[in-house]
């Protein structure tokens, strides 16, 4: 089911690659370009972070946020059991590939 996951939304024409890691880090699923293991570090770290910053400020559990550094952006999405990567292309539509990703894991709302 990962892999499904992850190779489908590799194919979308912003994104150059996607990792599904858990919450230890280990990768689940991985898809496209880039170093799985690192891109699954980062995602990890971030969506932690993010969440330990949202619990302080009562803003609740970290759903989703942008990762921006060097000529590369990260799209993190947050779960209890699982965290989302994708490296996408820096001029991409990010509300575009959010669609995506919505409607490829199955339309669940994220607001």
């Amino acid at each position: 089911m990962f892999e499904k996951i992850t190779k489908s939304l590799s194919q979308l024409e912003e994104v150059e690659g996607v990792v599904l890691s858990s919450p230890e880090g280990m990768v689940l699923g991985e898809s496209g370009k880039g170093d799985p293991e690192e891109a699954a570090a980062l995602t990890v770290f971030v969506a932690q972070m993010a969440t330990r910053v949202g619990e302080t400020l009562k803003f609740g559990r970290f759903e989703k946020g942008t990762f921006n550094g060097q000529g590369k952006r990260m799209l993190i999405y947050g779960e209890a059991d699982h965290s989302l990567g994708l490296l996408v292309k820096p001029e991409a539509s990010l509300s575009l590939i959010e669609d995506r990703v919505e409607a490829e894991l199955g339309g669940k709302e994220r607001r």
